[in-house]
């Protein structure tokens, strides 16, 4: 089916519309300069892979579809790891009959690779906290936890979520705890960058009251996820 408005803001972040494909360089300053509600690490990916498959609605939808069944296979095997494969069973039922990950799987939208870093950041944490690790663990807590950052400013609230268990849970002599409280101020100053365009956004972005939808639109929206998720 043909692309939504969210759709064709993604499409113009790659250039798509345009005599040709933007670069990775102008995918972010296009973000930056025309979306400051956004971060760019999605319309980047996404460039990288329309370079590979090409600007159909089909082909550039097939990136979320990736995202979202990575997202279902690597909660089954983090929840595996944590608990029992018949949980883990169960929860990747959950996952993948979830309505809105169905919908999000099938939109040119950074809804489906937000859950997936969460759950890559969740499983990378318990790891590093439960066993031996190596360099390559902590190379991974970092880039999943900035690419939470870049992917949506809502990805903040899983890093926080870690910190408030980690100052709960576990004590300060131990050593790995501070090395995730020195890795989370890297992160945090890997972000800073961005901030002067996330203070923009928040400067230019409309109220909430007028960019609600109507009843009428709601129930329209509600029924294209279900059509999307079932249809």
């Amino acid at each position: 089916y043909m692309m939504s408005p969210a759709e064709l803001i993604s499409l113009r972040h790659v250039g798509g519309g345009f005599d040709q494909r933007f670069s990775l360089l102008e995918t972010i300053s296009s973000v930056s300069n025309t979306s400051e509600q956004h971060t760019p690490l999605y319309f980047v990916l996404l460039n990288i892979w329309i370079s590979l498959t090409g600007t159909s609605p089909s082909t550039m939808r097939m990136f979320s579809l990736l995202v979202g069944t990575l997202t279902v296979a690597i909660g089954y095997r983090f929840t595996s790891d944590l608990l029992s494969r018949r949980v883990a069973l169960w929860m990747a039922i959950g996952l993948s009959s979830s309505v809105f990950l169905i919908f999000y799987m099938n939109v040119v939208r950074m809804y489906s690779l937000l859950p997936f870093l969460v759950i890559v950041l969740y499983w990378i944490y318990w790891r590093i906290m439960s066993h031996n690790t190596s360099w390559q663990h902590w190379l991974t807590l970092y880039l999943v936890s900035v690419g939470l950052m870049y992917t949506h400013y809502f990805g903040i609230f899983a890093l926080l979520g870690i910190g408030a268990y980690h100052i709960t849970r576990f004590k300060w002599e131990n050593r790995k705890w501070w090395y995730v409280v020195g890795m989370m101020l890297l992160v945090g100053t890997s972000f800073l960058p961005w901030i002067p365009v996330f203070v923009e956004g928040i400067a230019t972005r409309k109220s909430l009251e007028d960019s609600s939808q109507s009843f009428l639109e709601l129930m329209s929206t509600l029924f294209d996820i279900y059509n999307v998720s079932f249809g």
